[in-house]
């Protein structure tokens, strides 16, 4: 289902920005569109990488062109590590999908009912993407898994400094210094898990959380804070989600909100998210702009079906998005045999 493309709709959209030129899969993604630098009478829109430091230029040339802008960024199932290009992206003609200060296209898709068929088609994604374990990243830790906590916990979701999704929205250091508080208090018996975001451990940035675990258990507030654990790449989000010992997930913007809603774990939305306040999550701030409530089966067909483009980089061509979680299912299962065969008998 292709949203911002009329049937036979083919043209140009327009960019000045290298970083867009040299992803491949962003070009092949478009669709019937193709990138272009000279403004044409076939132009349709230009093209913008969500709010990052293109945006500028891009606004300045829809401005000049008179044409629409047409956001860009990384679809929700990214690629198997964090740092290779991504294999998957997603478009909006309103604003980035993480802006929750104004309505994207993708607010429409959610609230939009769905016909018998395709809620079943939701329901048995879901199911696909609990059994092939996959995430918006599916690289399996050197060395296999290990660590995963004991008992029943909780997990806290890292995000990376700056991140769009966080500095759109007004979230601080403030956010998740409360989701440790909160955690304490709410559920005192359990292990609080904060999990480390992939890119964090990759180019060893700290996230908005900073060492705020470390430094809560440090202070009065967090004097009796022992049951605080850190856990980074050597457990996966999904594993920690699908252990049925995940009592919650509290997050501020991340996706990983959202897949835990797939995976069954009650959220807990410290700010406002794509999927938060429409029902399916506890959310302790209000909403910003009006949403109506959804059913998980619209929120998983707005997101992964109709909003989402995937390519799969051994076919070299865009496939559906069963195909693309079907293969990086694979991609994992092939890593965990590697991993095994490799251990020591």
């Amino acid at each position: 289902m292709d949203r911002l493309i009329t049937k036979g709709a083919e043209g140009v959209v327009l960019s000045w920005s290298v970083g867009l030129w040299k992803k491949s899969v962003v070009k092949a993604l478009l669709g019937p569109w193709r990138l272009g630098v000279v403004p044409t009478r076939g132009c349709v829109g230009v093209l913008s990488w969500g709010y990052k430091r293109g945006h500028f230029l891009a606004s300045k040339l829809a401005g000049w062109t008179g044409l629409p802008l047409i956001y860009v960024e990384e679809g929700f199932i990214r690629s198997t590590t964090a740092v290779e290009a991504p294999c998957s992206i997603v478009l909006d003609s309103r604003c980035p999908h993480y802006d929750c200060t104004q309505r994207s296209e993708l607010d429409d898709l959610i609230e939009r009912d769905l016909t018998k068929e395709e809620a079943g088609r939701a329901r048995r994604l879901v199911q696909l993407w609990r059994e092939t374990g996959v995430s918006k990243y599916n690289e399996m830790p050197t060395g296999g898994e290990w660590g995963l906590p004991e008992g029943r916990y909780c997990v806290i979701v890292e995000q990376v400094e700056g991140d769009a999704s966080l500095t759109t929205n007004g979230v601080g250091a403030e956010c998740f210094e409360r989701m440790l508080r909160v955690a304490t208090a709410r559920w005192p018996g359990l292990r609080i898990v904060v999990k480390r975001h992939p890119l964090s451990l990759k180019s060893r940035e700290w996230g908005v959380d900073g060492d705020c675990p470390t430094r809560c258990v440090g202070t009065d507030l967090g004097a009796n804070l022992s049951g605080v654990v850190e856990v980074g790449g050597e457990v996966r989000i999904s594993t920690l989600l699908s252990s049925g010992r995940c009592e919650a997930c509290l997050c501020a913007t991340s996706q990983v909100g959202f897949e835990a809603l797939m995976h069954g774990v009650p959220v807990y939305c410290f700010a406002p998210s794509f999927y938060s306040h429409r029902g399916l999550t506890h959310d302790e701030v209000p909403a910003p702009v009006v949403r109506a409530a959804a059913s998980l089966e619209q929120l998983v067909y707005a997101c992964l079906i109709a909003y989402g483009r995937y390519w799969h980089p051994e076919k070299g061509c865009r496939v559906e998005v069963e195909e693309f979680v079907a293969y990086q299912g694979e991609k994992l299962k092939q890593q965990r045999d590697a991993q095994e065969r490799a251990q020591p008998t």
